[in-house]
């Protein structure tokens, strides 16, 4: 029994109460009676309030029913009954284009405003990518969404509702008390002005990169590689087929797709944390901002190790988000408005006690003279979010370093056995620097003047370009070099074993052990 029937029941009991305390005639039951009818008209008042904010809790009512809902005039000849007459709405041909216009961008508007994430699909996106517009022929638009976003939209119905929007068609992808054949890819459709829209649910969240493509005289999020995914779903869709409105196959090309672009599940757990998505949603801005201004900031170590292997965090490092930019690029960080962010910066000369020197002392390792930044940190004006950026320095003619700061009695150990026991083996991880010279890092615990002088060398070259690479749902600019960079600093079976949370060499499965194509 659903809950909007249950109040109703009650609404109806308290209107008999109401009515037998009337008829009695007792100053008592007379305001029983008043009491009980005022609870009575507020239950009846909030019941369809409370229907629309549990849609799908009675699917087979809600899927048709159109409540009290005032539809418009050219929505009328489709509604018999109070109920959506699907069979009628869907034969009536190609869609209105101007309606259908307005439709999507007003429901676009109420997406990006609530933060849903979704994307154009099939034939909508074909139609925007290839002829620039509506296909030919078309009936509908199509739209793709996550189950977790198609809950919040489900929250906010009655905002669509005061457009004009008519729910009919759940499927309830997202509820997970109904059996697999109750469930369906279409999550909902929206009908406004004799158009409707579908709603696709094929993930519980969208595993892979957007971007913005302009589509209606404004912009839609697609698939990032949207070129791509229409090749899985349509093969050849650059050639127009009079007979096809892109009924593509999500069954022959989601998954090809999501297996190619798509983050691995183990990643989606550290995103959907308590900080998680608020970290990538910085991160990611400070990112595009930083490459606008031409000061690009960009992940390093194993934060660039985590967005190429595993398009995210670390899944055993979890939210740990390294970052560095070039040293010559500091006095234009700092005195740039960056808008909601703030920067400042350390000095070595400001460095605290617990820095352990025997991996760096703070000096040019060809110069020796003293480094001006170790570090900046990056703020959010308007919340507690904060990060440290390394800097990367000019070392021998063609190379940078990135000098190797290592907390005393924290990270040196765990730093000296990982790169000597599995990366140095391989040909990668940090080095003692002398000049034009490097050493591995075994031999600094064998001579006394080593200290101090331990780095990553990289390539200017493998430094000098970005491009934009998948972070979860968004993206981030990372080095055209990167796997070059992460070669050379974790070794050659960086791809095939990572460390686990207890610090142990385990092989990566297939479906992560590869670098995503750069």
């Amino acid at each position: 029994m659903s809950v909007n029937t249950i109040l109703t029941i009650i609404a109806v009991g308290l209107m008999g109460i109401s009515l037998v305390c009337f008829l009695l005639k007792s100053q008592i039951s007379k305001k029983i009676s008043y009491v009980s009818l005022f609870l009575a008209i507020v239950l009846l008042a909030i019941n369809p309030m409370i229907i629309r904010e549990s849609i799908g809790e009675n699917n087979s009512k809600y899927d048709t029913d159109i409540l009290n809902i005032n539809v418009d005039e050219l929505s009328k000849p489709y509604i018999k009954a109070g109920k959506v007459n699907q069979q009628k709405l869907f034969s009536k041909g190609e869609m209105n284009r101007d309606i259908q216009k307005e439709n999507l961008i007003l429901l676009k508007d109420v997406l990006t405003s609530h933060n849903i994430k979704y994307f154009i699909e099939s034939g909508t996106l074909l139609g925007a990518v290839r002829d620039k517009g509506f296909i030919k022929g078309d009936e509908d638009a199509d739209i793709s969404i996550g189950k977790h976003d198609m809950s919040k939209l489900r929250k906010i119905y009655s905002k669509l509702e005061k457009l004009g929007f008519i729910s009919f068609r759940n499927g309830l992808p997202e509820r997970d008390d109904l059996e697999e054949n109750e469930r369906s890819w279409m999550s909902m459709s929206l009908l406004r002005k004799g158009e409707y829209i579908d709603f696709y649910t094929l993930f519980d969240t969208i595993p892979f990169s957007l971007t913005l493509y302009p589509f209606l005289g404004t912009q839609f999020p697609v698939p990032y590689y949207y070129e791509e995914w229409l090749d899985e779903l349509y093969g050849d869709w650059r050639t127009p087929d009079p007979n096809d409105r892109g009924n593509g196959s999500w069954e022959r090309g989601m998954p090809k797709y999501v297996k190619k672009w798509g983050v691995v599940k183990e990643n989606l757990d550290i995103y959907y944390s308590s900080n998680g998505n608020k970290e990538v949603h910085h991160l990611h801005k400070i990112s595009l901002l930083s490459q606008k201004m031409g000061t690009p900031i960009f992940p390093r170590q194993g934060f660039l190790l985590g967005i190429v292997r595993h398009k995210g965090f670390l899944p055993n490092e979890g939210i740990d988000a390294d970052l560095a930019c070039f040293v010559h690029d500091v006095p234009k960080i700092l005195n740039s408005d960056w808008g909601e962010y703030e920067f400042k910066c350390g000095a070595c000369d400001e460095l605290p006690a617990c820095w352990d020197r025997d991996f760096f002392n703070g000096n040019h390792p060809v110069t020796g003279e003293s480094l001006k930044y170790y570090e900046l940190i990056v703020t959010h004006k308007h919340s507690s979010w904060k990060e440290s950026i390394g800097c990367y320095y000019k070392y021998k003619p063609g190379y940078y370093y990135y000098p190797l700061w290592s907390i005393k009695e924290q990270n040196s150990d765990n730093e000296y056995k990982l790169s000597v026991e599995i990366y140095n083996q391989k040909g990668g991880g940090n080095k003692i620097l002398l000049g034009y010279d490097e050493l591995p890092l075994k031999e600094l615990y064998n001579n006394e003047s080593y200290k101090g002088k331990v780095g990553v060398i990289h390539k200017i070259s493998d430094l000098e370009k970005f491009i934009p690479a998948l972070f979860y749902d968004t993206f981030i600019y990372i080095p055209t070099g990167s796997k070059n960079i992460l070669l050379n600093e974790y070794g050659s079976n960086v791809f095939e074993y990572m460390i686990d949370k207890k610090g142990k060499k385990v092989k990566l499965n297939s479906s992560n052990s590869k670098p995503r194509k750069l």
